[in-house]
């Protein structure tokens, strides 16, 4: 379960406008969780070596590391904490 994260915005190199990548740091080690969050999930990947969950849902691309959660395309902080709400969310109510 995800208690304790924190959230730091950077601006996508790719990307001529402010759009942002968030990246969650996690005080929790997720890596048991990986292939459990890998099959909630539509069209997620899980890559064992070195453990890795990407997906893409709506406009933004997933990418889950034990410790970290990068998430693409978000707009400024407020959208940023509400997706990353939404996701701390569902990774607990997995249940793991």
């Amino acid at each position: 379960m995800i208690e304790e994260f924190s959230i730091a915005l950077s601006i996508s190199d790719d990307c001529e406008a402010s759009i942002y990548t968030a990246k969650v740091r996690l005080s929790e080690d997720l890596t048991e969780a990986l292939p459990e969050v890998s099959a909630s999930l539509q069209e997620a990947e899980f890559i064992p070596d070195p453990p890795v969950v990407v997906w893409t849902e709506a406009t933004h691309s997933y990418t889950m590391r034990p410790r970290e959660i990068e998430i693409s395309n978000i707009a400024d902080r407020d959208e940023a904490n509400e997706v990353v709400a939404v996701l701390i969310e569902r990774i607990n109510s997995i249940g793991f």
